[in-house]
């Protein structure tokens, strides 16, 4: 275990620190010691922080140090010398930041006046005003400013006092820090302040920053842009504020992702609307070719979806890349809603895709997605369309066993004796490929045990070629002839299990 140092994602992730934040001290309690202590203190948690030391005392964790948790019998009686105001504790703590961690402003002072060093940090290099900034104490901010703690100071992570405010969200640290004259566009592995405050949603921050001076348009590692990160997590206050601030709306990623593209992938309709609303191309294109629509049928946004067409989005954009339209992408990832919203606004039903004439029927069959099939079916899809090998949606569903498909197909009338271009009917196909629940269903439908493919194979022959006991079984039972002229129609037959 180690201690929460207050990085972005150690503040997050570290389970003392989780324990801490609620503050939670039965579960804090039995996490190592001195780690659940100094995630307490991290995360400015003085109460807690404090019980945890009574349960676990550290020697090194001086009466300056417990003063500075707010403590009032020893602040009452504390005798500042030099050697006391520089204490480190086991984590290499001194009063001070502990002071900074909790927002104790009149011990910070105190130990300030006696000589404390307001550039001591931590082991991870975090100092008095990192944690002051983390933690949203804005009077302790202004104290370490006024005793000349340096705004631009970085943790071993390269994060400034403004970085780890603004991730955070505190808008009062931030302006005071912007006010002491801290680097708005400094840096943190291609984070600056504002994509910080994007990322993280904290749309006061993002304002403060933007009316400091800070670009709008800085790219990360990724080439995403602050609104990027705004839209790919939703906060649309976010993305309202750099759009007024003139945000580029058509600017792209790495992947040529623009930030409508980023909406539409992660959902965010709200996203959407801001950006249609502020004139984002409706049509652009990703690197493969993808329109915003289509990125939405893909993931399966339908709010999106309904949003993207009612702007006037072309429902037959095709992927460039591909060549396939939103709607066939709906029915491989089987979002059958989007599916329905695309057919009501138009998509053609039974539209082939150019190098297989594969129809969206063939397709949602072809993964399995009933519920897509059920869609198409109540949208007239032709259920005995063709591809380039003579296959039906039926045939494409025995294919990968997909027997829900198979009923529904069934059900609606599908015709279960039509034979691909080696003359296999779908029974033969289920059959060969040992789908032994398609192949009851296609029998409870009518198909013929009997027929035969081009090869003169029976399904049977094409069952046992295979080795696919359970299909033998099941032709057996329907009354199908192991050898001309003996009829099986015993319910069991054991040697077939071998």
């Amino acid at each position: 275990m180690r201690t929460c140092r207050g990085s972005k994602h150690e503040w997050r992730g570290c389970l003392a620190c989780r324990a801490c934040r609620g503050p939670r001290f039965a579960c804090s309690s039995q996490l190592v010691a001195n780690a659940a202590l100094h995630a307490a203190i991290s995360c400015g948690h003085a109460a807690l922080a404090h019980r945890m030391w009574l349960h676990a005392p550290d020697a090194r964790f001086s009466a300056a140090h417990v003063a500075a948790l707010g403590d009032a019998a020893p602040q009452a009686a504390l005798a500042l010398t030099p050697t006391s105001v520089g204490a480190l504790d086991r984590c290499g703590y001194t009063p001070l930041l502990v002071a900074a961690a909790v927002g104790n402003v009149a011990i910070i002072t105190q130990l300030v006046d006696a000589g404390a060093r307001v550039e001591a940090t931590n082991r991870s290099g975090r100092g008095a005003l990192h944690f002051a900034s983390a933690n949203g104490h804005d009077a302790a901010v202004r104290v370490l400013l006024a005793a000349h703690a340096s705004h631009e100071a970085v943790d071993e992570d390269g994060w400034t006092p403004l970085h780890v405010a603004c991730d955070q969200g505190h808008e009062a640290c931030v302006r005071a820090l912007l006010g002491a004259g801290a680097d708005v566009e400094a840096e943190v592995g291609h984070w600056t302040a504002l994509s910080l405050a994007c990322e993280s949603g904290h749309a006061a921050c993002v304002r403060t920053l933007l009316q400091a001076g800070a670009r709008v348009e800085p790219t990360g590692a990724d080439g995403a842009t602050p609104l990027h990160s705004a839209c790919r997590r939703g906060y649309v206050a976010c993305a309202h504020a750099l759009l007024e601030a003139g945000a580029n709306v058509e600017a792209v990623d790495d992947r040529q992702f623009t930030p409508l593209h980023v909406s539409c992938e992660k959902g965010h309709v709200e996203c959407v609307r801001a950006l249609l609303d502020a004139g984002a191309q409706i049509e652009a294109l990703t690197f493969l070719g993808a329109t915003p629509l289509y990125v939405a049928c893909e993931e399966g946004h339908e709010a999106c979806v309904r949003v993207l067409l009612g702007a006037g989005a072309d429902v037959e954009a095709a992927e460039s890349s591909s060549g396939t339209p939103p709607l066939f992408k709906a029915c491989e990832r089987g979002h059958d809603a989007c599916v329905r919203v695309l057919l009501s606004a138009g998509a053609d039903v039974n539209e082939m895709e150019p190098s297989t004439s594969t129809t969206p029927l063939h397709v949602a069959c072809e993964h399995g997605h009933a519920a897509c099939v059920r869609a198409l079916l109540d949208g007239r899809a032709d259920m005995g369309a063709a591809n380039w090998l003579h296959a039906t949606p039926m045939h494409a569903a025995c294919e990968r066993d997909h027997v829900d498909c198979v009923r529904v197909l069934a059900g609606a009338g599908a015709d279960v004796e039509a034979v691909n271009c080696d003359g296999q009917a779908p029974l033969f196909v289920a059959c060969a490929r040992g789908a032994s629940g398609c192949a009851r269903a296609l029998l409870d439908a009518g198909a013929n045990v009997a027929a035969v493919a081009r090869s003169g194979e029976s399904p049977l022959a094409a069952a046992c070629t295979h080795g696919h006991a359970a299909c033998v079984r099941v032709l057996l039972y329907a009354g199908t002839h192991r050898s001309a002229g003996v009829r099986y129609v015993t319910p069991r037959a054991p040697w077939l299990d071998a």
